[in-house]
C-alpha cells in the first residue's frame, strides 16, 4: 500500500514535470530516447528531465529478468566510473517499487547533487531531483511508521494473549470452587 501510494505520488508529479517542461505529446514517454551518443556521452550538456522519466517508463514495462539484467549492468557501470547518466539510471532503479535493488536509502545518496554547489544545473533535471528527493523521504517516512504501527501492534497482541490467560485461570478457579466453601462474614 505504501508503495502504491508512493507510485501515485510518482506518477502525479512526473505528469506534472512533464507538462511544465514542454513534453505536451508525451513522445518522450512513448519513444524513449537513446540516452548516449555514439562518443558515449549525453546529448547536450546534462541529463533532461523528460529523458529520465522516458527511461523510467521503460523500465516500469520490464520483466523482472530484464530489471535484474538491467540493475546489474547499470551498477557495473555506475561503480566503474560515476557516469552521470549512470547514476540518474540508479536512482530510477532503486525508486521502483518492490523489487530486491529497491532502497529509498540508497536512492537519496545518489539524489545528493554531484560536483561543486555552483555548479550550473538544468532547472528541470533540478526541480525532478527535489521532487523524488521530498518522494524518497515521504516514503521513508511512511515505512518507519509501519514499522512503529507493526510493532505496536504486536504489543497488543502480546497483551491480548495474556488477558486471555488471566480469564482462563479466573474461569478456572470459578469451575473448580466448590458450592459453599465460600468464606463468611
Amino acid at each position: 500500500m505504501i508503495y502504491c501510494n508512493a507510485v501515485k505520488l510518482f506518477v502525479v508529479a512526473s505528469g506534472l514535470l512533464l507538462s511544465l517542461s514542454g513534453c505536451s505529446s508525451l513522445k518522450c514517454l512513448l519513444n524513449p530516447p537513446d540516452w548516449k551518443s555514439d562518443n558515449g556521452a549525453f546529448f547536450g550538456s546534462s541529463p533532461d528531465a523528460s529523458d529520465v522519466l522516458g527511461y523510467y517508463a521503460t523500465l516500469e514495462g520490464q520483466s523482472d529478468e530484464a530489471l535484474d539484467l538491467e540493475y546489474r549492468a547499470v551498477k557495473k557501470r555506475y561503480e566503474a566510473d560515476n557516469d552521470e547518466l549512470d547514476r540518474w539510471r540508479m536512482i530510477g532503479l532503486r525508486i521502483l517499487p518492490g523489487r530486491w535493488f529497491s532502497s529509498p536509502d540508497q536512492a537519496l545518496k545518489l539524489l545528493q547533487p554531484p560536483g561543486a554547489a555552483g555548479e550550473a544545473r538544468s532547472s528541470e533535471i533540478e526541480g525532478l531531483r527535489k521532487l523524488l528527493v521530498g518522494q524518497q523521504r515521504l516514503l521513508l517516512d511512511m515505512q518507519q511508521q509501519v514499522v512503529a504501527e507493526q510493532e505496536r501492534s504486536a504489543a497488543l497482541e502480546g497483551q491480548l494473549e495474556e488477558l486471555k490467560a488471566i480469564e482462563k485461570i479466573l474461569s478456572e478457579r470459578e469451575r473448580t470452587r466448590l458450592p459453599g466453601s465460600e468464606l463468611k462474614k
